[in-house]
């Protein structure tokens, strides 16, 4: 009986032995891995591109107007087209909305190129940007007063007239005009939007800012769908800016960070959700920067940008010595600046190289288009006979009184002896004698 009681406690044991023995192996072969799992390549996370198009458009430009016209809170707000073509621009009343149509399909929009699109371009029917003349270099503008060239007449007396005038006088007598735009990507829960900025600042020669040569810009430029931009300009608040004292660059910063607006984001918001863009993160970054200086100045624009053609002609009788001229007839084409009603001419004598201040008459306008103004006159009296066996009548026009004015209302005389006093034109030589 214990013998038989030993011999099954032995196999009780040799039983529980093996099974230890085999929860070990298991043990261990699980914490190493296979060949196989070593060699395993793992695959990279996926990327998804987003798409570059933009939605087709579901809704009719009507129905887009309509809405637009309830954000603004006024549904009388009509729009007006602007241009029909390859493109067609609607314009609210309140210039606050403007559409931009595209009616071609070879032309249909993605989001570059809605980027790509030119505010600049869409601005042209919001408003009529005053031309301003670009900040000449002191050496531009030597060129402009130092003319060299080899002329008919009497050279030496050049400067009997023509005024040599310095950079430091023209800084003086300029307005300086500074003109910023910014074109910056913003981020909205639908993509990226563009703001646009821009301003012309009338600045001091230490670039401090003075006032406004015109409204701050204030737009942004909306996605929409494949054939639609919007664009939105809001008011600019450049009002509650302090300005006084401060640097223009200061002046640009502040206005950005004013720019930046809640409310604006959720309006950007409904209006992209109304044209079907849906919500994705598109990380496009736009930014760009133009800086351009300007200086109104008379005596500048009149010597170096006004284009002009002086002519003239002269009738005259010549008795041994003397010469009498019995018509004299001067016209001049302007192009660029308009000028007003009427210019004036000063003419000189230049008898046998002697130069003497000879009359000064008045040119009415005689014809203008959009381009060009002409003036002429016919003069048959008041003209005095002339000495010398070689003549030349030296013509002169002139402008504007630039400096020292008292009265504005006084009669135009030439004094001859200050012609700084003056702006003056290209001198034309007829040769009488």
């Amino acid at each position: 009986m214990k013998k038989s009681v030993m011999i099954v406690l032995l196999v009780i044991l040799f039983l529980q032995a093996c099974s230890q023995s085999n929860t070990i192996t298991g043990n261990i072969a699980a914490e190493i891995p296979s060949v196989e799992q070593d060699t395993k390549q793992i695959e990279p996370p996926q990327i998804i591109e987003q798409a570059d198009n933009l939605p087709q458009r579901t809704f009719k430009i009507e129905d887009l107007q309509y809405f637009l016209r309830t954000k603004l809170r006024d549904p009388k707000d009509p729009f007006e087209t602007k241009v029909t073509g390859p493109y067609t621009v609607y314009l609210s009343n309140s210039k606050s909305w403007g559409i931009y149509l595209i009616n071609r399909r070879s032309s249909y929009l993605n989001w570059k190129k809605v980027n790509e699109l030119s505010t600049e371009e869409v601005l042209k029917y919001y408003e009529h940007k005053k031309e301003l003349n670009p900040r000449l270099t002191k050496e531009e503008l030597y060129d402009a007063f130092n003319d060299d060239k080899t002329r008919s007449g009497d050279t030496e007396h050049l400067n009997y007239y023509m005024y040599r005038y310095n950079y430091d006088d023209y800084i003086k007598d300029s307005t300086l005009v500074s003109e910023d735009v910014y074109e910056e990507s913003i981020a909205t829960p639908r993509g990226t939007i563009v703001e646009y900025r821009r301003t012309r600042a009338i600045v001091n020669e230490d670039d401090i800012w003075q006032g406004e040569w015109e409204p701050p810009m204030l737009m942004y430029k909306l996605p929409c769908t494949e054939d639609t931009v919007i664009f939105f300009r809001p008011e600019s608040e450049f009002h509650r800016l302090s300005t006084a004292n401060m640097k223009r660059e200061n002046v640009l910063n502040s206005w950005k960070e004013l720019t930046r607006n809640d409310q604006k984001d959720k309006l950007f918001d409904e209006v992209m959700g109304f044209c079907g863009v849906p919500l994705e993160k598109r990380n496009d970054v736009i930014k760009s920067q133009k800086h351009n200086e300007y200086a109104e100045n008379d005596i500048v624009y009149y010597k170096h940008f006004l284009s002009s053609a002086l002519t003239a002609q002269a009738a005259s009788q010549s008795i041994k010595n003397e010469t009498a001229i019995t018509e004299l007839t001067m016209s001049l084409r302007l192009s660029g600046k308009k000028i007003g009603n009427n210019v004036r001419m000063h003419v000189f004598s230049n008898e046998s190289g002697q130069v003497n201040s000879y009359n000064d008459w008045t040119l009415k306008k005689d014809e203008e288009n959009n381009e060009t103004e002409t003036y002429k006159t016919i003069i048959t009296t008041g003209l005095p006979k002339l000495t010398g066996e070689n003549i030349t009548l030296i013509i002169v026009p002139y402008f504007h009184k630039q400096k020292n004015i008292e009265d504005a209302a006084a009669a135009w005389t030439y004094d001859y002896g200050h012609p700084e006093d003056y702006t003056i034109g290209e001198p034309f030589y007829l040769n009488v004698r």
